[in-house]
């Protein structure tokens, strides 16, 4: 009888504690809604870790994203009061139907586990309708008006035919006539061409004709692509990165080592663009004249950054000294 007592007490604590050690870590994930195409989609998410442990990175999407969702930003929010951590995620789909955002991971570290790969909660899916900007009666494009047909019978084409190819075939005869008594012209020398601008020269002038352009003044919107753009081919041409097709969070996460200190400042420039492009953001000409300052100054950090001694390349003290 005792053993049996002793039996069922130590099931029961098992059942108790079941539920604490499956739910000891877990992500939410709360949102979605209808949008149309383009529109900027909230996804919250609120993280239980164990007692002790720590955040090893930012959220970012389990596997990779497809062509038609793009990740905006993912900003931190103050925790709550129970001790979540609490993140938001800025999505927008480009594609229309009844979707489902990215689960997202966290990574995190236990309480005392220092070094090795961390470990990671993985959120669930939330259901996002998206709907197409021109309404479902819009009729499908037409042509204002028919092919016009040339006219006349099928004798006169074949005549009008011969015609043009007997007059081609005179004008290539004197012309070849005339090639033959043109006297030669004495060879000029080539001017020498001008050597091309560096990876740096080339995106200063580019932000410097930018700014200087009245563009501001009736497409704000291209302005921040431009200046955007011009950044991530410094990257690509200057550091081998691959930025001109990576969201933001995507770039700030294969920023070299030597770029690193400026990451908070590229991270706040390409997020004021991200709102730009795609949640509709419609600043002044004198906010876009600003911007393309700061990326400017963003573009000269990077390069002093790379520059620096601190992170000059193996062997180049050795190169200098064979010099």
């Amino acid at each position: 009888m005792g053993r049996r007592l002793a039996c069922a007490c130590v099931a029961a604590l098992t059942v108790a504690l079941a539920p604490r050690a499956i739910c000891a870590q877990h992500l939410e994930a709360s949102g979605g809604g209808t949008v149309t195409v383009g529109d900027t989609v909230t996804v919250d998410l609120r993280a239980m870790l164990p007692e002790g442990a720590s955040i090893a990175g930012d959220p970012h999407p389990r596997d990779s994203l497809p062509s038609s969702v793009r990740l905006l930003a993912m900003d931190t929010l103050p925790r709550a009061a129970d001790g979540a951590h609490r993140y938001r995620a800025r999505i927008a789909f480009f594609q229309t139907g009844s979707l489902t955002s990215p689960a997202f991971a966290l990574p995190y570290r236990r309480a005392g586990a220092e070094g090795g790969v961390p470990d990671s909660v993985v959120s669930g899916a939330v259901l996002v309708t998206v709907t197409a900007t021109l309404p479902d009666t819009a009729i499908a494009m037409r042509d204002i008006r028919p092919i016009a047909s040339l006219g006349g019978s099928a004798g006169s084409a074949s005549r009008w035919w011969l015609v043009v190819v007997a007059a081609l075939l005179v004008s290539a005869g004197a012309a070849v006539l005339l090639r033959g008594r043109r006297p030669r012209r004495t060879q000029v020398p080539e001017e020498r061409a001008e050597p091309p601008l560096g990876a740096y020269e080339a995106a200063r002038a580019r932000l410097r004709a930018l700014g200087e352009s009245d563009l501001a003044t009736h497409d704000v919107a291209r302005v921040y692509d431009e200046a955007t753009d011009t950044l991530r081919r410094y990257l690509e041409s200057a550091h081998d990165i691959p930025a001109a097709h990576r969201t933001t969070p995507e770039l700030l996460r294969a920023l070299p080592a030597a770029l690193a200190g400026h990451a908070g400042a590229t991270r706040a420039l390409l997020g004021e663009a991200d709102l730009v492009k795609f949640a509709r953001l419609r600043p002044d000409a004198q906010a876009a004249r600003a911007f393309v300052a700061r990326s400017a100054d963003v573009l000269d950090a990077w390069h002093e950054a790379a520059a620096s001694p601190a992170f000059a390349p193996a062997g180049a003290g050795a190169t200098d000294a064979l010099r």
